[in-house]
C-alpha cells in the first residue's frame, strides 16, 4: 500500500504547488452561493422546505463542496488510452486503476481543502449566520471526504469504459445529471414526490450527497451513521464492480495510439 499512499503524497503536493488554478472553482463556488443565497431568502418566505434559509444555504454550500472536489480522473484515463500510454502502465509492478485513484484521491484532498475553506466562508457571509448546531460541520468532514473517495470509484469506472467506446464523456455527464437530480444537489430530497424520493434512495447518489449532508445540517448522529453505513455499502458495490469491468476491458484491450 505505500506505492499508492506515493501517489496520493506526489499527487497533493503537485495539486498544491498549482494550487493557483483551483480559484476558478473558488469564483464559481461563490457567484453559485450568492445567487442561491438571494433566492432562498425569496423563496423561503412563500414555501416550507423544512429547512431555514440559512440552513438551506449551507446545504447548498455542502453539496457544492462534494461535487467541487472532484478530479475528472475519467478524462485522464481517457487521454491514457488514446494514446497508448496505458499499454507502458499496465506492466509495471502496481495496479493501473489503484494508481489512477490514488492520484485523484492527491488531487481531491487538496481541492477539497482550499474549496472548504472559502465555501464555509462563503456560506457564513452571504447566509447570515451559522448552523445552529456546529457539531454538524464534524460529522460532514469525514462524511463528506468519505463519499468523495466511494464516488471516484464509480468514476474511475466511467473512464475505464473507454477502453471500449473511446470517449466516456457522455456516461459522466449522465451520471453527473443524475447525481445533481438524485443526489439533492440543489435542493434537498425531502421537497420531491413521494416516488421520486424512494427512487433515489435506490441509487447511490443519496448516499453520496443528501445523506451525509442532511445529517450534518440536522446533527443527527443516526442518520450520520447510516449514511456511513451506505457509503460503505456502495463502496464495496463500486471496488468489486472497477475489478470486474477492468478485467473485462484488459481481457480485450486494443491500443488505438502510442505504440
Amino acid at each position: 500500500m505505500r506505492k499508492y499512499f506515493e501517489f496520493v503524497h506526489i499527487e497533493f503536493q503537485q495539486e498544491w504547488h498549482h494550487r493557483g488554478a483551483a480559484l476558478s472553482r473558488v469564483a464559481f463556488y461563490g457567484v453559485i452561493l450568492f445567487i442561491f443565497s438571494q433566492l432562498w431568502k425569496a423563496v423561503s418566505v412563500q414555501t416550507n422546505f423544512g429547512l431555514t434559509s440559512i440552513e438551506m444555504l449551507w446545504y447548498l454550500a455542502m453539496t457544492e463542496l462534494i461535487v467541487l472536489s472532484f478530479p475528472l480522473v475519467h478524462l485522464d484515463i481517457e487521454e491514457d488510452v488514446r494514446s497508448g500510454n496505458i499499454s507502458y502502465f499496465l506492466v509495471r509492478p502496481f495496479s493501473y486503476v489503484g494508481s489512477r485513484y490514488a492520484r485523484a484521491m492527491g488531487s481531491m484532498l487538496c481541492k477539497y481543502l482550499i474549496l472548504a475553506g472559502a465555501g464555509w466562508g462563503f456560506a457564513w457571509l452571504f447566509s447570515g449566520g451559522l448552523l445552529p448546531n456546529l457539531s454538524g460541520l464534524m460529522v460532514f468532514v469525514p462524511l463528506s471526504l468519505l463519499s468523495v473517495s466511494v464516488s471516484l470509484i464509480y468514476i474511475v469506472i466511467i473512464g475505464v469504459t473507454s477502453l471500449w467506446i473511446q470517449d466516456c464523456s457522455p456516461i459522466y455527464w449522465v451520471w453527473q445529471k443524475l447525481g445533481f437530480v438524485l443526489g439533492g444537489m440543489i435542493l434537498p430530497l425531502d421537497i420531491y414526490p413521494l416516488w421520486l424520493k424512494e427512487l433515489a434512495a435506490w441509487t447511490p447518489f443519496t448516499a453520496f450527497l443528501y445523506d451525509p449532508v442532511m445529517a450534518s445540517i440536522r446533527a443527527d448522529y443516526d442518520m450520520a451513521f447510516l449514511a456511513l453505513l451506505k457509503l460503505l455499502f456502495w463502496g464495496v458495490v463500486g471496488v468489486l464492480l472497477l475489478k470486474w469491468t477492468f478485467l473485462k476491458a484488459e481481457q480485450g484491450l486494443t491500443i488505438n495510439g502510442g505504440s
